[in-house]
């Protein structure tokens, strides 16, 4: 399954890791550029968008 956690907050680092130990798919959307780079280099397995899950942007 893929699960999408938007946002930031002390919870954040056990939601990942009890998702992917389950085997999920794992996408984190956070809009703070130094909070993105810190969670891809504690979860290396995971997806990591850095930008504003509120704003839809079609290309």
């Amino acid at each position: 399954m893929n699960i999408i956690i938007a946002g930031e907050g002390k919870e954040i680092h056990f939601l990942i890791k009890s998702f992917t130990s389950k085997g999920h798919e794992v996408i984190v959307i956070n809009k703070n550029e130094e909070t993105c780079k810190k969670i891809a280099r504690i979860h290396e397995t995971i997806t990591v968008v850095c930008g504003d899950s509120t704003k839809l942007e079609r290309v």
